[in-house]
């Protein structure tokens, strides 16, 4: 009877043991199983709990300071750009109202060139009866001599170009500048007067000549 109680109990110790070593391996296999997903779980909750609290700074996602100098960085750059945008529209500017200014003065100066030396033929225009301003002495012009009278005259020719005038009588020779009025009913004959090197106060020896109505 001892026997058999001393070999049951003896069984049960070893059942026990048997059941505690079984339990342990099958924790152990469902740790070794279970394990990397909880790693994974916990690591997933901790970057979780770093987005939610904001600690964490990833690459899209600047902090208050970096934000805040990338604000002012975009400013200053919108500043600068507005000043140089600025600073070519004035050089713009300046361009066009040089050039404005420059084909102004290239105008005028082609149309009172046009004016004085194309507009009109000067060798025509002084061709004519005239009477000297202020008398009632004629003088009749014709293509190449002056008459005074009928029987006295001077030859003379004309430079357009210059706006000279040379005129001979006999042996002597003279010569000077001329002008015509706007309408061209007025000459005026600027001589150079023989004696201006003792006579500086009267250098010419002006004559103006009016269109006979006649002739206009």
């Amino acid at each position: 009877m001892r026997s058999r109680e001393h070999a049951a109990n003896e069984g049960r110790k070893l059942g026990a043991a048997a059941g505690a070593a079984s339990g342990v391996r099958s924790r152990r296999r469902v740790e070794q199983i279970s394990g990397p997903s909880s790693s994974r779980r916990s690591a997933g909750l901790g970057s979780g709990s770093s987005l939610r609290g904001g600690s964490a700074s990833g690459p899209g996602v600047p902090s208050g300071e970096g934000a805040s100098y990338s604000r002012d960085e975009s400013a200053a750059r919108l500043k600068e750009k507005r000043r140089t945008d600025a600073k070519a529209k004035d050089r713009k500017r300046i361009w066009i109202g040089s050039g404005v200014f420059v084909a102004i003065i290239i105008v005028v100066t082609l149309v009172m060139s046009w004016n004085l030396w194309w507009r009109y033929d000067d060798a025509a225009d002084i061709q004519g009866t005239w009477t000297v301003q202020g008398s009632k002495e004629k003088v009749k012009i014709t293509d190449s001599a002056i008459y005074l009278t009928d029987t006295l005259f001077y030859n003379y020719s004309l430079d357009t170009n210059e706006k000279r005038i040379t005129f001979s009588f006999e042996d002597k020779q003279g010569d000077g500048v001329y002008s015509f009025s706007n309408n061209r009913n007025t000459l005026t004959i600027a001589e150079e007067n023989a004696d201006s090197a003792t006579n500086e106060e009267d250098p010419s020896i002006f004559t103006t000549l009016e269109r006979e109505s006649s002739d206009e």
